[in-house]
């Protein structure tokens, strides 16, 4: 917390957000500012300025989200792999007022019986932590909006998934270059939203995504070297799908499918 010290330009709003992080652990309810307040015996007193704190711009989320940013560089060598994840989550609405609250499909209900409800959406971009006894823990760097446009954002443009997932992986190639790791690899882990053309080919210089694809999506190697005259080939061989690549790649090699799907070269 105290690096985030910068973030506030007061002391006392820094104090109250301190205060806020704290009521998050012993909140078992909502986590909204109202059982923030009552987790730390408030609900008497004026509530004005802990609503102030976020309605009147004195949190700078983005600028907070680079201090994290930053600590989890010691936890990664300059060497090795940056790990990510991207997925889009909900926010349930009552009232469609807000911006950015929409009908979107209803997770909680049955697949055989698809519903909708007012929701927001949302990109949580996440920070994946060097695994430990085979698992690994995810810790949020980015909650971006990916409001539809449907539901008539103001502040903020309409975008899709993968635009706020390029959105986020923009920043964390930012943020690593004006920490002196321009060069430093990143991976994204999505799951079959992010399979997508267009976020195969707006990946920011240095980022490998792995998303989750179809079992007979039909891929191909990037082609060679081209002599004489002609059209220039756009497709090279024919590769394997991914239902079959994992049997018979090598064990540490990419398939030829996931290079492909990549759009690099084998090596």
């Amino acid at each position: 917390m105290e690096a985030h010290r910068a973030v506030f330009e007061q002391e006392r709003v820094y104090l109250r957000g301190v205060a806020l992080v704290f009521a998050e652990l012993f909140t078992f309810s909502r986590h909204t500012i109202t059982q923030l307040l009552m987790a730390l015996g408030l609900t008497e007193q004026d509530w004005s300025a802990w609503y102030r704190l976020f309605s009147q711009g004195r949190f700078n989320a983005q600028q907070a989200s680079a201090v994290l940013f930053a600590q989890t560089l010691q936890h990664v060598a300059p060497d090795a792999v940056y790990v990510v994840g991207g997925d889009a989550t909900q926010t349930p609405r009552s009232s469609r007022t807000l911006e950015g609250a929409g009908w979107l499909r209803n997770p909680r209900t049955p697949p055989f019986m698809t519903g909708i409800h007012a929701a927001q959406r949302w990109f949580n971009g996440s920070w994946l932590l060097p695994a430990e006894q085979g698992y690994s823990r995810a810790l949020p760097l980015r909650w971006l909006p990916a409001f539809t446009a449907k539901s008539r954002p103001v502040a903020h443009p309409p975008a899709t998934e993968w635009e706020a997932a390029v959105r986020f992986l923009g920043w964390v190639r930012q943020e690593l270059t004006r920490h002196g790791r321009a060069h430093q690899r990143v991976l994204m882990v999505g799951d079959g939203h992010y399979d997508t053309l267009d976020l195969w080919q707006r990946l920011p210089e240095g980022v490998i995504l792995l998303a989750r694809s179809a079992r007979n999506r039909v891929l191909y190697h990037l082609p060679g070297v081209q002599s004489g005259r002609g059209r220039r080939r756009k497709y090279g061989a024919r590769a394997l799908s991914p239902s079959n690549s994992g049997s018979t790649a090598r064990a540490g090699a990419p398939s030829p499918s996931w290079c492909a799907a990549q759009r690099a070269t084998c090596r």
